[in-house]
């Protein structure tokens, strides 16, 4: 049986009813005040600016897998529903969607589910009952949804692990069948023992039908599956960028003369912004809500030889000692053919 604490998010069929979340432990109405705080405290923890509502979408089949050390591994997925549709009293099909919180104990519970739901093997909820005449006028059988999640473990624990090339490097994906099932293997080669060490959030799998640009570069998820949109986030002035920027004019191909005058003209504009009295407002202060990059960026995931564990309370392997970066135009890469070796989420 799963350790891990479970709630389901849907509507009834009566007009008067609403989408709201229930665990799928008990009945509705028999929530225990620590239950009930808990999946408060997921939905109101901010990943880098975002709780898991801001990064999912529930109109389009989303999911999110995070960890937090405050409130621990989490699964957010969308767009499920019963196996046979379902309309409320409009005519407008229900949806539902699950969110799985678990401990480094029970994190591979919340790993199996969050894979399967990427290959496929979870589209929809058995179980469901939108028959009840009380409110909230639905419910998940607790018996039903126990053997849903012991049926992924089994699947998960059979899947082949297929260790990336470059476990610290994160990578985006198209949203299609089979960058989602390699996101899967690729889970199953982590070693989550790791997690019960880490002290920074960290975005594992993303997947949504747009993503900012901007908030990708805050956010560096280590797999994104999803359409990059919009501008990256604005870079700081160095002499770096001048660097980059002259080099660009010059290699371009445009004369010399129309160059020189060019980057002439890049230097003006460059010592005006960094002259210390050219600003003429001041800077607003830095929101909490939104980290710097530099602050923001989740560690990078060290390749250790250890297999996936259901929560070693120590990481087999060493910390990771920099931050990976992420292209916002990263490309897929073949699956590896090597042995897999699972990727550790130790903190730095």
């Amino acid at each position: 049986m799963s350790t891990a604490t479970w709630y389901v998010h849907s509507r009834g069929r009566r007009r008067a009813d609403d989408y709201q979340w229930l665990p799928i432990s008990g009945a509705a109405g028999s929530t225990g005040k620590a239950e009930s705080a808990r999946l408060t405290e997921v939905r109101r923890h901010r990943w880098y600016g975002a709780t898991l509502d801001d990064l999912a979408d529930d109109e389009s089949p989303s999911l999110v897998l995070a960890y937090a050390r405050e409130v621990g591994l989490v699964v957010y997925i969308t767009r499920l529903g019963p196996v046979e549709p379902v309309t409320d009293s409009l005519h407008r099909p229900i949806r539902a969607a699950v969110i799985g919180v678990g401990t480094p104990a029970s994190a591979s519970d919340v790993v199996a589910v969050a894979a399967a739901a990427l290959a496929g093997e979870l589209s929809t909820l058995d179980g469901l009952n939108y028959e009840l005449a009380e409110e909230p006028g639905f419910r998940l059988d607790p018996a039903t949804w126990s053997t849903t999640v012991a049926r992924c473990i089994r699947w998960f624990a059979d899947l082949p692990a297929d260790g990336p090339e470059r476990p610290d490097k994160p990578r985006v994906d198209a949203d299609r069948p089979d960058t989602r099932e390699r996101i899967a293997r690729e889970l199953r080669s982590l070693d989550l023992s790791a997690l019960a060490g880490r002290r920074d959030d960290l975005i594992l799998v993303l997947r949504t039908p747009l993503l900012q640009r901007a908030d990708h570069d805050r956010r560096r998820p280590w797999r994104v599956l999803a359409e990059l949109s919009g501008a990256p986030a604005p870079a700081t002035f160095t002499p770096a960028w001048l660097g980059d920027q002259l080099g660009g004019i010059f290699r371009s191909g445009v004369g010399w003369a129309v160059g020189l005058v060019t980057g002439a003209a890049v230097l003006v504009v460059a010592a005006v912004l960094a002259w210390p009295g050219s600003a003429s407002q001041p800077t607003p202060a830095a929101s909490s809500a939104s980290p710097s990059p530099a602050a923001s960026s989740p560690p990078a995931l060290s390749p250790t030889p250890s297999p996936v564990s259901s929560g070693s309370p120590a990481s087999r392997g060493p910390a990771a000692s920099h931050k990976a970066t992420v292209s916002p135009h990263a490309t897929q890469t073949a699956p590896s053919k090597r042995p897999s070796k699972a990727p550790s989420l130790a903190d730095r």
